[in-house]
């Protein structure tokens, strides 16, 4: 099956959001930062409450107050960087190799990505997972790097079509233990 569309730069973006929504290592890395930078905020304020002489019931609840509001809105802060950073490096080049016309291709050897500028050929043994989530179906490629296909692109039951030819060649493939499509939403 072949799948032909305008890969945008919201395309892009919904990727990157996706991805790091999803992945163990920025989830890692989301806590840490959350819970040690609410700990130090917290911790800070109340002791510089104690060293300047204020009342404990008014510095505790001020760090209690402020490490909270910090704890909760530090996701929100996380996912807006990730965006920035993202919008800063695609600003930096003209990605004739990643925005603009793109093919997908599926057979039974694996999956081609074409644009005007070149292809990349990935064997279904080095596709470490599918998943299908409200905007795109991915098929990685390594931990960080996907196949991407919006699904914005297709229509009259293009999707399910893409997903069944995806799974029928990636069990073939595979074989016994063969993987499962992750789907996010259907």
């Amino acid at each position: 099956m072949r799948v032909a569309f305008d890969f945008k730069r919201d395309d892009m973006m919904e990727y990157m959001r996706q991805h790091h929504a999803h992945s163990p290592s920025t989830r890692r890395t989301m806590a840490l930062f959350r819970y040690s930078l609410t700990a130090v905020l917290a911790g800070g304020s109340a002791a510089l409450g104690w060293f300047f002489g204020f009342p404990s019931w008014v510095y505790l609840p001020v760090s209690v107050i402020g490490g909270g509001v910090y704890f909760g809105m530090f996701p929100r802060f996380f996912r807006q960087n990730i965006e920035r950073q993202t919008k800063k490096m695609l600003a930096e080049g003209q990605n004739r190799g990643l925005l603009g016309r793109q093919e997908v291709e599926v057979d039974a050897h694996g999956v081609v990505e074409r644009n005007g500028h070149g292809e990349v050929r990935a064997r279904w043994s080095s596709v470490e997972r599918i998943r299908v989530t409200r905007a795109q179906i991915l098929i990685y490629t390594s931990a960080v790097q996907a196949i991407v296909v919006p699904r914005r692109v297709l229509r009259g039951g293009q999707d399910e079509e893409l997903l069944e030819a995806l799974e029928d060649a990636w069990v073939e493939a595979a074989g016994e233990g063969a993987p499962v499509i992750e789907r996010l939403v259907s």
